[in-house]
């Protein structure tokens, strides 16, 4: 019933599109509630700087930036430890109980570090870290200076 209708792309991409939203989405409301009980922690140290007159945007880009620096880390130690365990196993990882009669196999570094989809995965959590990040520096920066000074959010 099908065979003489159009494809239609708009549609495919719409539902891609929703698709890597909610999966974008559910994990971000996760890093976002790890993310906010950080900053709990470092309250006070935000109303000193509103106290002394940091404005709310450059506690903001701090707070931001402090994360995505933690995020850049966070994946090159990540990729690092993918990978040395990925060449140290080839072994495990890479046979099968009834490929044992071709020998070992024989992992290069090009195989195991793609660019491009280190680059993809990298600009997921790129996007995944900011969207988990906004809404609780957000929320820290608009603290009142007095509630921060006492340790309180609100």
């Amino acid at each position: 019933t099908w065979s003489n209708e159009l494809p239609e792309p708009g549609k495919f991409y719409r539902k891609a599109a929703i698709i890597l939203l909610i999966l974008l989405l559910v994990p971000a409301i996760n890093l976002s509630s790890m993310t906010q009980s950080r900053l709990r922690r470092y309250i006070t140290e935000i109303g000193i700087r509103r106290a002394f007159g940091c404005p709310r945007s450059r506690l903001l880009s701090d707070i931001i930036n402090e994360n995505l620096v933690l995020s850049v880390i966070a994946g090159i130690v990540g990729l690092l430890f993918c990978v040395i365990f990925a060449y140290f196993a080839s072994d495990m990882l890479f046979t099968s109980d009834w490929s044992g009669f071709f020998g070992h196999p024989t992992v290069s570094l090009s195989l195991l570090l793609n660019p491009k989809i280190f680059l993809f995965a990298f600009i997921f959590c790129f996007i995944l870290n900011l969207m988990s990040t906004i809404i609780p520096a957000l929320h820290a920066s608009h603290t009142n200076i007095v509630n921060a000074l006492n340790g309180r959010t609100r």
